[in-house]
């Protein structure tokens, strides 16, 4: 998937060595340089006092339900991941938030007709 919204060539080629480098972090391909504090520091405002999924879910989408409600508010909000195993577990975990109180509905396709004898 790519996630570029350039306006013109320049945007391209900055999102594009930006989307590089990332993919370098996810693999552990960027190297450190000695001396050097090789930490990012991010805003407060953009950092979760926990490293839970649903604590991330949450905060990305606070009620679930509003957005199924509302298209466009799905279109405002957004997980980025880097590796498909993320992305399944993300999904699973709003499959079951939005479904917890599934109901299993069985169906035939035949029956015996050993089995359905009158008394």
């Amino acid at each position: 998937m790519h996630l570029y919204h350039a306006r013109n060539a320049s945007d391209f080629t900055a999102q594009s060595e930006f989307s590089k480098w990332l993919l370098e972090v996810s693999t552990e391909q960027v190297s450190t340089l000695n001396n050097i504090d090789s930490n990012i520091d991010l805003p407060s405002d953009i950092v979760l006092p926990s490293i839970s999924l649903q604590d991330l879910i949450t905060a990305v989408y606070p009620n679930l339900l509003s957005f199924l409600e509302n298209s466009e508010l799905l279109l405002k909000h957004a997980i980025l991941v880097l590796r498909n195993k993320h992305v399944s577990e993300i999904t699973d975990i709003v499959i079951k938030s939005l479904f917890n109180n599934t109901i299993h509905s069985f169906s035939a396709d035949s029956l015996d007709s050993a089995s359905t004898s009158t008394a």
